[in-house]
Protein backbone atom coordinates (compact mmCIF):
# COMPACT_ATOMS: atom_id res chain seq x y z
CA UNK A 1 0.00 0.00 0.00
CA UNK A 2 2.67 2.54 0.37
CA UNK A 3 4.46 1.22 -2.59
CA UNK A 4 1.94 2.13 -4.47
CA UNK A 5 0.94 5.67 -2.59
CA UNK A 6 4.16 6.43 -2.91
CA UNK A 7 4.15 5.86 -7.15
CA UNK A 8 0.79 7.80 -7.28
CA UNK A 9 2.89 10.81 -5.55
CA UNK A 10 5.49 10.19 -7.71
CA UNK A 11 3.21 10.65 -10.77
CA UNK A 12 1.04 13.84 -9.51
CA UNK A 13 4.91 14.88 -8.83
CA UNK A 14 6.12 14.36 -12.24
CA UNK A 15 2.49 15.86 -13.75
CA UNK A 16 3.44 19.29 -11.87
CA UNK A 17 7.06 19.30 -12.85
CA UNK A 18 5.99 18.97 -16.57
CA UNK A 19 2.83 21.94 -16.21
CA UNK A 20 5.67 23.96 -14.33
CA UNK A 21 7.98 23.72 -17.03
CA UNK A 22 5.72 23.96 -19.74
CA UNK A 23 4.05 27.34 -18.49
CA UNK A 24 7.52 29.25 -18.52
CA UNK A 25 7.72 31.39 -21.67
CA UNK A 26 9.65 34.61 -21.83
CA UNK A 27 6.93 37.70 -22.13
CA UNK A 28 3.80 35.10 -21.96
CA UNK A 29 5.58 33.77 -25.71
CA UNK A 30 8.07 30.21 -26.08
CA UNK A 31 11.62 32.20 -27.95
CA UNK A 32 12.13 31.08 -31.81
CA UNK A 33 15.35 29.38 -31.81
CA UNK A 34 16.21 32.00 -33.92
CA UNK A 35 16.06 34.57 -31.02
CA UNK A 36 17.81 32.04 -28.89
CA UNK A 37 20.89 32.65 -31.09
CA UNK A 38 24.01 35.14 -30.24
CA UNK A 39 24.37 37.57 -33.15
CA UNK A 40 27.52 36.60 -35.12
CA UNK A 41 27.93 33.50 -33.52
CA UNK A 42 28.95 29.85 -34.64
CA UNK A 43 25.25 28.54 -33.72
CA UNK A 44 23.78 31.54 -35.76
CA UNK A 45 25.97 30.78 -38.50
CA UNK A 46 25.26 26.97 -38.76
CA UNK A 47 21.50 28.14 -38.32
CA UNK A 48 21.29 30.27 -41.52
CA UNK A 49 23.99 27.58 -43.85
CA UNK A 50 21.18 25.20 -43.28
CA UNK A 51 18.00 27.40 -43.35
CA UNK A 52 18.93 28.92 -46.51
CA UNK A 53 20.13 25.64 -48.03
CA UNK A 54 17.66 22.67 -46.81
CA UNK A 55 14.35 22.07 -45.46
CA UNK A 56 15.96 20.60 -42.31
CA UNK A 57 14.38 21.08 -39.26
CA UNK A 58 16.95 24.59 -37.81
CA UNK A 59 16.72 22.87 -34.33
CA UNK A 60 18.62 19.76 -35.45
CA UNK A 61 22.22 20.70 -36.87
CA UNK A 62 22.14 23.92 -34.17
CA UNK A 63 22.07 21.55 -31.31
CA UNK A 64 24.15 19.21 -32.94
CA UNK A 65 26.63 21.99 -33.36
CA UNK A 66 26.33 23.30 -29.80
CA UNK A 67 27.10 19.66 -28.63
CA UNK A 68 30.58 19.38 -30.68
CA UNK A 69 31.55 21.98 -28.97
CA UNK A 70 30.46 21.30 -25.42
CA UNK A 71 32.43 18.18 -26.04
CA UNK A 72 35.31 20.00 -27.12
CA UNK A 73 35.20 22.41 -23.97
CA UNK A 74 34.49 19.40 -21.84
CA UNK A 75 37.45 18.22 -22.98
CA UNK A 76 39.83 21.29 -22.22
CA UNK A 77 38.93 21.12 -18.97
CA UNK A 78 36.33 24.59 -19.37
CA UNK A 79 34.20 24.65 -16.42
CA UNK A 80 31.29 27.38 -15.86
CA UNK A 81 32.14 28.89 -12.53
CA UNK A 82 29.01 30.39 -10.11
CA UNK A 83 28.04 30.42 -6.32
CA UNK A 84 31.36 29.11 -5.45
CA UNK A 85 30.82 26.25 -7.25
CA UNK A 86 31.92 24.85 -10.99
CA UNK A 87 29.96 23.08 -13.03
CA UNK A 88 31.00 20.89 -16.41
CA UNK A 89 29.75 21.11 -19.99
CA UNK A 90 28.56 17.84 -19.93
CA UNK A 91 24.97 18.41 -21.70
CA UNK A 92 22.99 15.56 -22.86
CA UNK A 93 19.82 15.96 -25.46
CA UNK A 94 17.59 13.92 -27.33
CA UNK A 95 16.45 15.04 -30.56
CA UNK A 96 13.24 14.12 -31.60
CA UNK A 97 12.24 14.39 -35.34
CA UNK A 98 10.88 12.15 -37.91
CA UNK A 99 12.44 9.51 -40.05
CA UNK A 100 14.05 11.48 -43.22
CA UNK A 101 13.78 15.01 -41.23
CA UNK A 102 17.51 14.75 -42.07
CA UNK A 103 19.13 13.88 -38.74
CA UNK A 104 22.04 11.86 -39.56
CA UNK A 105 22.70 13.83 -42.60
CA UNK A 106 22.91 16.87 -40.37
CA UNK A 107 25.15 15.57 -37.87
CA UNK A 108 27.77 14.08 -40.30
CA UNK A 109 27.56 17.92 -41.61
CA UNK A 110 28.45 19.27 -38.54
CA UNK A 111 30.29 16.58 -37.37
CA UNK A 112 33.18 16.99 -40.48
CA UNK A 113 33.31 20.81 -39.77
CA UNK A 114 33.61 20.47 -35.95
CA UNK A 115 35.26 17.92 -35.27
CA UNK A 116 38.14 19.38 -34.60
CA UNK A 117 39.93 16.49 -32.70
CA UNK A 118 36.95 15.51 -30.10
CA UNK A 119 37.38 12.44 -28.36
CA UNK A 120 34.32 9.66 -29.53
CA UNK A 121 32.82 7.51 -26.71
CA UNK A 122 32.21 4.04 -28.89
CA UNK A 123 29.27 2.35 -28.80
CA UNK A 124 29.29 -0.98 -26.51
CA UNK A 125 27.10 -4.09 -25.98
CA UNK A 126 27.16 -4.54 -22.29
CA UNK A 127 27.12 -2.94 -18.60
CA UNK A 128 30.95 -3.79 -18.70
CA UNK A 129 31.64 -3.02 -22.20
CA UNK A 130 30.03 0.70 -20.97
CA UNK A 131 32.32 1.15 -17.99
CA UNK A 132 35.29 -0.33 -20.14
CA UNK A 133 34.69 2.35 -22.92
CA UNK A 134 34.52 5.20 -19.95
CA UNK A 135 37.88 4.51 -18.79
CA UNK A 136 39.64 4.73 -22.25
CA UNK A 137 37.28 7.64 -23.70
CA UNK A 138 36.04 9.50 -20.60
CA UNK A 139 34.93 13.12 -21.00
CA UNK A 140 33.92 11.73 -24.64
CA UNK A 141 31.26 12.76 -27.02
CA UNK A 142 28.47 9.96 -28.18
CA UNK A 143 26.12 10.33 -31.03
CA UNK A 144 23.85 7.72 -30.73
CA UNK A 145 20.87 7.27 -32.76
CA UNK A 146 17.47 5.11 -32.20
CA UNK A 147 18.27 5.96 -28.64
CA UNK A 148 14.88 5.46 -27.77
CA UNK A 149 15.64 1.50 -28.93
CA UNK A 150 18.82 1.70 -26.64
CA UNK A 151 16.75 3.20 -23.49
CA UNK A 152 14.32 0.35 -24.10
CA UNK A 153 16.88 -1.94 -23.97
CA UNK A 154 18.16 -0.62 -20.44
CA UNK A 155 14.88 -1.82 -19.10
CA UNK A 156 14.87 -5.44 -21.01
CA UNK A 157 18.19 -6.70 -21.54
CA UNK A 158 20.52 -8.17 -18.96
CA UNK A 159 23.45 -7.03 -19.78
CA UNK A 160 22.66 -4.01 -19.89
CA UNK A 161 20.78 -3.34 -16.87
CA UNK A 162 23.63 -1.70 -14.87
CA UNK A 163 24.46 0.61 -17.72
CA UNK A 164 21.44 2.95 -16.00
CA UNK A 165 23.41 2.92 -13.04
CA UNK A 166 26.25 3.97 -14.21
CA UNK A 167 24.83 6.65 -16.28
CA UNK A 168 23.40 8.50 -13.23
CA UNK A 169 26.64 7.84 -11.55
CA UNK A 170 28.36 9.61 -14.56
CA UNK A 171 25.84 12.44 -15.20
CA UNK A 172 26.73 13.15 -11.25
CA UNK A 173 29.98 13.25 -11.44
CA UNK A 174 30.54 9.91 -9.35
CA UNK A 175 33.51 7.72 -9.29
CA UNK A 176 32.94 4.46 -11.22
CA UNK A 177 34.27 0.91 -10.04
CA UNK A 178 33.35 -2.44 -11.81
CA UNK A 179 35.66 -5.13 -10.81
CA UNK A 180 36.06 -8.04 -13.98
CA UNK A 181 38.16 -11.11 -14.42
CA UNK A 182 40.92 -9.16 -15.75
CA UNK A 183 41.03 -6.14 -13.59
CA UNK A 184 39.16 -3.57 -11.79
CA UNK A 185 38.40 -0.54 -13.66
CA UNK A 186 37.78 3.05 -11.79
CA UNK A 187 36.32 6.24 -13.62
CA UNK A 188 37.12 9.09 -11.51
CA UNK A 189 35.22 12.13 -12.54
CA UNK A 190 33.03 10.80 -15.33
CA UNK A 191 31.43 12.65 -17.74
CA UNK A 192 30.01 12.41 -21.16
CA UNK A 193 28.61 14.21 -23.73
CA UNK A 194 25.35 12.73 -25.07
CA UNK A 195 23.64 13.37 -27.97
CA UNK A 196 20.89 10.88 -28.68
CA UNK A 197 18.00 11.30 -31.89
CA UNK A 198 14.70 8.88 -32.23
CA UNK A 199 11.73 8.97 -34.21
CA UNK A 200 8.84 11.00 -32.60
CA UNK A 201 6.40 8.86 -33.09
CA UNK A 202 7.69 5.77 -31.98
CA UNK A 203 9.34 7.53 -28.55
CA UNK A 204 6.35 6.85 -26.45
CA UNK A 205 6.24 2.74 -27.12
CA UNK A 206 10.17 2.36 -26.22
CA UNK A 207 10.28 4.61 -22.23
CA UNK A 208 8.07 3.72 -19.33
CA UNK A 209 6.20 6.25 -17.13
CA UNK A 210 8.60 4.75 -14.34
CA UNK A 211 11.93 6.04 -16.42
CA UNK A 212 10.50 9.22 -16.39
CA UNK A 213 9.70 9.23 -12.55
CA UNK A 214 12.71 7.35 -10.83
CA UNK A 215 15.03 10.05 -11.24
CA UNK A 216 16.80 8.95 -14.51
CA UNK A 217 15.09 11.39 -16.93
Amino acid sequence: VLMKKATILARKEGRELVRAMLAIKGGGQWPTLETCLPPGSLLEQIYNVFLATTDIPSEIPVFAALHYISALLLQRDVVIEFADDTTRPDIWSVCLAESGAGKTYAQNKIKRALNANILMFGEFSSSAMFVENLSMSNCGFWAKDEFAQFLKALETQNHLLETKGYLMQCYDGEEITRATIRATITVKKPALVIFGSTVFSTIKDNITQEMLLDGFA
